[in-house]
């Protein structure tokens, strides 16, 4: 069996972070949340939901979730964004994983959502994601603000049932910004 440690990066996420972290604490042993300096109420949410907040001026999203993973209890990492949150089936293969798991790094999907609806098609899903890993094997890597984590040895990859549910475009001025 091993223990987990959700990492959250955050600013001026408080429309987003209860449900984040409500979906985190059934399988983390502990919530990290390291914040870029907010100004709207995500603060207080994350110490009502009794995550661990921790601000850090922000200097990239590598840097902001390497920085997280320096601030954790155990040597599992799963890390999501503020606009993320765990369906009940990711969850339930979570769960099992700490139970018998006998690998070091994990996978899953994301499914994105745009105007409020699912996309279940195009390039957009199944967006696999390594989000769950022994922090002795990887960190994060790759260029702002397209970061993965990057392995440092060979490792098979178990990937998960279940999504990583991701809030991501109101609209299309939101989805043309995006970086």
């Amino acid at each position: 069996m091993f223990k987990i440690s959700a990492v959250i990066i955050t600013y001026n996420e408080e429309k987003n972070i209860e449900r984040c972290i409500d979906s985190l604490q059934s399988v983390a042993d502990e919530i990290v949340v390291i914040d870029s300096c907010s100004t709207d109420k995500t603060k207080e949410i994350c110490e009502l939901k009794g995550a661990r907040f921790i601000e850090n001026v922000f200097k990239g999203y590598i840097q902001q979730k390497n920085i997280a993973i320096d601030y954790v209890s155990y040597d599992f990492i799963l890390s999501i964004d503020a606009d993320e949150y765990l369906s009940k089936e990711l969850k339930d293969s979570i769960l099992a994983e700490k139970k018998n798991g006998r690998y070091s790094a994990y996978s899953m999907n994301r499914l994105s959502s745009y105007k409020g609806k699912w996309i279940w098609h195009t390039d957009w899903y199944p967006d696999q994601k390594l989000r769950l890993w022994n922090k002795q094997f990887g960190k994060w890597g790759g260029s702002n603000p397209h970061e993965i984590v990057i392995l440092n040895t060979d490792l098979e990859i178990k990937h998960l049932q279940g999504d990583l549910l991701h809030v991501a475009y109101k609209n299309a001025e939101e989805l043309l910004s995006d970086d």
